[in-house]
């Protein structure tokens, strides 16, 4: 395991006809917004966190493109697949028409599926001790397994 020491999210809706973002926050950490773009910025960030990005879709528009990047700062590592740090989210389905000023509140579930450029993001860790129980585990099994018959 190696701690990250900052974790940077930026977003962009790159057709102004279609919306804009009303507001934009993290947990642990800060963001500035304009109406076509955030950034968010934590430092030593915890293993879970909620990004949350409000935005406001005009009454014309068809549907709303938003594009959503995250970059890690770890001491002595390198990105090497950084194709796959982009989320890029199309909302078109906005239930009833409102005033434009109503926001859509946009807060997509753990392991939905948006449209991405991959993601493998950074390696994990397993503590040592489940890796003992686990090859206990194995180890009992394969005895067991052999005493039959």
């Amino acid at each position: 395991y190696i701690p990250i020491s900052s974790v940077n999210i930026n977003g962009v809706i790159s057709n102004s006809d279609e919306g804009r973002f009303v507001d934009v926050s993290i947990e642990g950490g800060a963001c500035s917004s304009t109406s076509s773009s955030y950034r968010c910025t934590v430092n030593n960030p915890v293993r879970d966190m909620a990004l949350t990005v409000t935005a406001a879709v005009n009454s014309s528009a068809d549907e709303l493109s938003m594009q959503h990047t995250v970059s890690t700062i770890t001491a002595d590592t390198t990105d090497v697949r950084s194709s796959n740090n982009t989320l890029s989210v199309t909302l078109n389905s906005f239930g009833q028409a409102g005033p434009v000023e109503d926001p859509v509140y946009e807060t997509p579930e753990p392991n939905n599926t948006l449209a991405s450029n991959g993601s493998s993001g950074g390696g994990g860790s397993t503590h040592p001790l489940v890796l003992l129980l686990l090859a206990g585990s194995c180890l009992l099994r394969g005895v067991r397994g052999g005493k039959q018959g």
